[in-house]
């Protein structure tokens, strides 16, 4: 069986800071799947690997800003694909692709064999 949890957090909004834009991040092709039948496989969730990715290149980068993050639609599956909305400068967009194409690396050598 699975579960709910209602979370609430104090966030804030502002305008988004002058000279920088947004700009979409996506991770997609991930084997998704039944959180039941097939949590045992370890398979990639596409929402954690991109908060994962988003956070380290936060730390990379702490001037970029998290606009959006969302993915996954079913409560009952793991994530195949999610996306992410960044404010950042288009000069910053060499580092944020140098910074990804690391995570990006990383990514493949936990998970290339399980969710290619």
């Amino acid at each position: 069986g699975g579960g709910d949890a209602i979370v609430t957090l104090p966030i804030g909004s502002a305008p988004l800071a002058k000279g920088l834009q947004p700009y979409s991040l996506s991770l997609r092709g991930l084997r998704g799947g039944h959180s039941g039948a097939d949590i045992h496989e370890f398979r990639g969730n596409a929402l954690v690997l991109l908060a994962r990715a988003v956070s380290e290149l936060l730390r990379a980068m702490p001037h970029v800003r998290l606009l959006d993050l969302s993915g996954g639609d079913k409560d009952n599956a793991i994530p195949r694909e999610s996306s992410a909305v960044l404010g950042l400068t288009p000069q910053d967009l060499p580092g944020v692709r140098r910074t990804l194409a690391g995570i990006e690396q990383d990514l493949l050598l936990e998970y290339g064999r399980i969710d290619p």
